[in-house]
């Protein structure tokens, strides 16, 4: 039996890992916004100033708020990954490679209702929240473990759909509750550790179910002050089935909490500040794991803390404009970098703008546009000393479609 140090095994595991993350628009692996009316907000908001039925993902109490309806988003992102593993031991001499990324289209809806005297609102949807993939040309790890054959090339999704109600229990306050089931789809041509050959999954789509729960609060403290909270729990996913090799303890979806406050200081103006909490490092499998003794583990990231904070005015009686910024550090540690230099976390700064036009009397079109920064991420050779210097980057436009119509 030959054993492998823990700094080599990681090195290794970097290598050998074609599990990669390719951003738009995303908070490691989820989106910033919902829809196009969170995501021109930089996704401030979505605790305290409900407008439309997606904020049963992020603060189902919110619902109370929203009027009879459905509304339809269509999401089209241009991410855009690099990876730079010259300086690292088992990367690959070619220089920096560029991700070939085709354009991402995620469409997703939900229906509100209200009963009891507008006083319970019921709502479901079918959400798109987050997702990943890279396809290089050639492997970001050295040539002599894959022979540029395989490792380039990773795709992941997670489908969510929310049952969801809350219930006014007076002026101020409401309570709220979400039922989440959860699909993810995940294909990659990925190595794995020992042998350094490619994955059983060799590339054919996979699927892994689970569900998990959120609560929520929404207190009007005032007229001018709007206060929300929420949590929801961590994804209990199953595993999946042609990728054990990758993944054995599966990829659960991490717990999360969200606090945040609007405010109405005039007429037509609403400002927004949100702070996000994203337990990726205590998620169970994937998202969570660092290199074990076994050769198992997965990713490594560490937990986000993200600010948002947003504005929106109404310009005119049918148009509203908004902007906002949304701020974190990355998924992934610095000490981290070359075990996910196929999976580039490392976002960190969101730029957004949009507008909600009423065209005729409940329809409304919404549309945003949401910047992603470009951020890079250096190995510092804390985990392995294989990897100092492998740099990883990623930056990206996302533009959002809405259509609501109330009734």
């Amino acid at each position: 039996m030959i054993y492998l140090s823990k700094g080599l095994r990681a090195a290794l595991f970097a290598a050998a890992l074609g599990f990669s993350l390719n951003l738009y628009a995303l908070n490691g692996a989820q989106l910033i916004g919902f829809s196009a009316t969170t995501a021109s907000m930089g996704g401030a908001g979505a605790a305290a100033a409900p407008q439309e039925g997606s904020v049963m993902i992020t603060n189902p109490a919110g619902l109370t708020e929203i009027s009879r309806g459905v509304s339809f988003n269509f999401l089209l992102g241009f991410p855009r990954s690099q990876a730079n593993t010259t300086a690292a031991t088992l990367g690959n001499t070619v220089g920096n490679q560029v991700s070939n990324d085709d354009p991402v289209i995620l469409p997703s809806g939900n229906v509100v209702l209200p009963f009891l005297d507008d006083r319970l609102h019921v709502g479901v949807g079918a959400f798109q929240i987050a997702g990943f993939g890279n396809d290089y040309a050639r492997s970001p790890a050295a040539p002599g473990t894959t022979g540029n054959n395989y490792s380039t090339h990773s795709l992941y999704g997670l489908l969510k759909i929310v049952t969801a109600a809350a219930y006014e229990y007076n002026e101020k306050l409401s309570i709220g509750l979400g039922i989440h089931v959860n699909q993810q789809q995940l294909e990659s041509n990925s190595a794995v550790l020992p042998t350094l050959t490619q994955t059983t999954g060799i590339d054919r789509s996979d699927r892994s179910f689970g569900a998990g729960v959120g609560v929520g609060i929404l207190y009007k403290l005032s007229d001018l002050i709007h206060l929300g909270a929420s949590y929801t729990s961590e994804q209990f996913m199953n595993e999946f089935s042609r990728y054990q090799d990758l993944f054995p303890r599966g990829l659960n979806y991490p717990q999360q909490a969200n606090i945040g406050a609007a405010f109405y200081p005039i007429e037509g103006l609403l400002a927004a500040a949100d702070f996000r909490w994203i337990n990726w490092s205590g998620a169970h499998g994937g998202f969570g794991d660092a290199q074990n003794a076994a050769g198992n583990g997965g990713l490594g990231w560490q937990d986000q803390f993200i600010g948002m904070v947003g504005a929106q005015y109404q310009l005119l009686s049918n148009l509203k404009l908004r902007s906002g910024f949304n701020f974190s550090r990355s998924a992934v540690p610095s000490r981290a970098a070359f075990t996910n230099v196929l999976s580039t976390a490392v976002a960190k700064y969101h730029l957004g703008g949009g507008f909600s036009f009423e065209p005729i009397k409940d329809i409304l079109l919404d549309f945003s546009y949401l910047r992603t920064v470009n951020s890079t991420k250096t190995d510092n050779g804390a985990h392995s000393a294989l990897g100092t210097g492998a740099v990883i980057a990623a930056s990206g436009h996302e533009f959002n479609f809405g259509l609501g119509v109330r009734f």
